[in-house]
């Protein structure tokens, strides 16, 4: 009762994470994992190699939640965020402009037209 995560140096001892199985070994136990809706970023990331893993709880009105966090080695995926539907879209901020690039139009628009030019 006193703890409210469990992890392991590695994924090889404490608490290991099977991508296979989508499951967690701890001590004998096997536990399954439920994937949340929205997994196309998630199975993504799961290519990554797993540096370990903790389950963590936290309570809530209606009980205990159970939660497995992944620690990754290496770089982030890039999150492709849809506009529309089946659309998808670029966007370069620049100092004065801004230009956004999808494959039904393209747009540059200044970030201040009516803004005074200051030089010296």
């Amino acid at each position: 009762r006193d703890f409210h995560t469990i992890c392991g140096k590695t994924n090889t001892n404490g608490a290991k994470f099977q991508k296979e199985s989508c499951s967690i070994q701890w001590l004998g136990l096997n536990i399954k994992c439920k994937l949340p809706k929205n997994q196309d970023y998630l199975l993504e990331a799961l290519d990554s190699e797993i540096s370990y893993c903790e389950m963590a709880r936290k309570m809530f009105p209606n009980g205990w939640h159970y939660y497995v966090v992944l620690y990754l080695k290496g770089d982030a995926p890039h999150k492709i965020k849809a506009v529309g539907r089946d659309d998808v879209a670029g966007i370069d901020i620049g100092t004065s402009t801004v230009a956004c690039v999808s494959s039904r139009s393209v747009t540059l628009q200044e970030l201040a037209p009516k803004c005074r030019e200051y030089n010296q």
